[in-house]
Formats: C-alpha cells, sequence, structure tokens
C-alpha cells in the first residue's frame, strides 16, 4: 500500500528536524573547540617578555619561534584539527538515517558502492578545506607574534590579532570561526544535497519537497518555498531566476551559503502532498513580505513557463 500524503509529510518533517539538530550540534562543537585554542594560544603568550609600557620587548630566536611553532601545531592539532575530524566523520550518520528515512516514505532507492564513494569524496573535500583555513590561522598567528615582537607592538594589540583571527567576540566573529562554521555547515549540506539527487536518480522520482524550517535569517526565496512541492523541471528553471543570496546551482547550494534547506524526493504515487508551513507566523518585515511576494510571483511565472 502506497504511503499516504500525511505520513509522508510527518516523515519528511522529522527527517529535516533530525538533519537540522545534527547540524547546529555540530557548528557548536567546531565554535567551541575554537574558543578553547583562542585561549590557549592568548596564554601561551604569557612566556613573551612585557615592559612596563605593555609593549613587548626582546629579541626573537630562531630556538624561541621553532619552538613556538610546534607549540601552536600541537594545539590547533589537539583541539580544531580534531574536532574537524570528528565532525566530518558524523557526516556518514545522515548516509545511515537518510537510507531509514527514504525506506520509511517508499522511495524505491539504493545507494550503490560508486554513489557512496562520491559521498565519502564530498566528506573528505570538507574536511580538507576546513584543514587549510586552520592551517592559514596558524600561520598567521605566527606570524603576528613575530611582527609584535619584532616591532615592540603593544602585548593588547597582539591579543587583538589573535582574537580577530580565531573566534573574535559574540557580535563580531573571528576569521577562523566564520569560516570554519560556513565550509561545515555548507559542506554538510551539500552532502546531504548529494544523497537527495541521487535517490532521486536511483528511485525515479520527479518530484520534490523543499522541506527545512524558517528562521529570521532565511531569505525570501526560501520563505516562498518551504513545505511546497516542485517538479524536477520546475526546479531546474530556478537557475535561470536571480535572487538575493543566490551562490550556485539550485540542487547544491538551494537558496545559497548558509541555506538550512533540502530537496526531499517524493514518490509520484502519493498524490499531493500537503505540508504545513513552517513559518513561525512572527510577522515579517514589509521589505520581506515584499521580497516573498515577488519570489510567489517569480515561481509562478517559471513553472507556467516549464508547462508551456
Amino acid at each position: 500500500m502506497p504511503i499516504t500524503p500525511k505520513k509522508y509529510a510527518d516523515a519528511a518533517a522529522a527527517e529535516s528536524a533530525r538533519m537540522t539538530e545534527l547540524l547546529e550540534a555540530h557548528q557548536e562543537r567546531l565554535e567551541r573547540s575554537i574558543r578553547r585554542l583562542e585561549q590557549r594560544i592568548q596564554r601561551s603568550l604569557n612566556q613573551l617578555q612585557i615592559g612596563l609600557d605593555g609593549r613587548i620587548e626582546g629579541t626573537p630566536t630562531m630556538t624561541f619561534m621553532q619552538e613556538y611553532r610546534r607549540q601552536l601545531v600541537k594545539e590547533f592539532d589537539e583541539l580544531y584539527g580534531t574536532t574537524a575530524q570528528e565532525v566530518t566523520q558524523e557526516f556518514r550518520q545522515h548516509l545511515d538515517e537518510y537510507e531509514s528515512f527514504i525506506k520509511e516514505v517508499d522511495v524505491p532507492a539504493r545507494f550503490t558502492k560508486r554513489d557512496r564513494n562520491v559521498f565519502e569524496m564530498s566528506r573528505s573535500y570538507t574536511l580538507n578545506d576546513l584543514e587549510q583555513v586552520g592551517d592559514k590561522a596558524r600561520q598567521d598567528i605566527e606570524a603576528a607574534v613575530l611582527d609584535g615582537i619584532l616591532t615592540g607592538a603593544s602585548f593588547d594589540e597582539v591579543e587583538q590579532q589573535i582574537r580577530d583571527i580565531l573566534a573574535g567576540t559574540e557580535e563580531d566573529a573571528g576569521r577562523l570561526l566564520s569560516q570554519a562554521g560556513r565550509i561545515a555547515h555548507d559542506g554538510e549540506m551539500q552532502f546531504y544535497a548529494r544523497m537527495n539527487v541521487t535517490a532521486a536518480q536511483r528511485g525515479g522520482m520527479s518530484r520534490f519537497l523543499y522541506a527545512g524550517t524558517i528562521v529570521g535569517s532565511s531569505r525570501a526565496f526560501c520563505i516562498a518555498r518551504a513545505g511546497r512541492v516542485f517538479t524536477r523541471e520546475e526546479i531546474d528553471a530556478w537557475n535561470s531566476h536571480n535572487w538575493r543570496g543566490k551562490a550556485c546551482d539550485v540542487w547544491v547550494c538551494r537558496g545559497g551559503y548558509n541555506c538550512r534547506h533540502q530537496l526531499l524526493p517524493v514518490p509520484d504515487d502519493i498524490g499531493a502532498v500537503e505540508v504545513p508551513s513552517w513559518f513561525d507566523d512572527a510577522p515579517m518585515s514589509p521589505k520581506l513580505a515584499d521580497e516573498v511576494a515577488k519570489e510567489q510571483r517569480a515561481i509562478d511565472r517559471l513553472s507556467a513557463g516549464v508547462a508551456a
């Protein structure tokens, strides 16, 4: 017996919530590791000679800089590097849970060995990108400390440079925290997007639910589409449309960088899927309401073009 529209809608909502929960947990773990890393590195500055005027004194020796470099590498590996590896390894949880989801909603898809290799390659790319921004941050800190010693810079100034490189403040995130958060988020969502596209191909699906919750930072593009079902052709047509935040092919990036939505495959034989709006009914600003209305008109226009 085919799955009912209501059962599909409930399963899709649960899958979206599970994915969002894991995604947010990974973001929190990365942030904690970078903030702890910043604290350790700030403490390591106590070994510098500070004059009464608050400026760094002394001449950097080769031995000192070699030892400081080894210390930085150790701190980065233990905190940031380990967390980056753990977070990306847990992308594999998506695969296990997702296979349970598509089985529950009657998507007749089985991932091949080649499919799994592609998913693993996507995960590896994300880890590599995280490692690269980590290496750049470490090199920037080493340069900031060396320059501070050579120029007799203010100790507070060097501390601030390290803060800007790493975690920053609650109001203004540091470079590593900002870059790593975006890389992990988008890498994880793209990993998930590849599973969606592959499952649809393997199962012969031609309809997709624009799934996911709406939050304060959601784009008009996503608000206008959340909870609605579209055909593959309709979604393809979105790539010819421009919107605020557009980043890449909609099958990969959906609304853009940091988008929390997914295109879940919908079996063709279950009829109309009625998914409640996942917007929290909070009033939109006039500007956002206008943008959402424009997106809704764009959806109608593009869909009409597909149907013609």
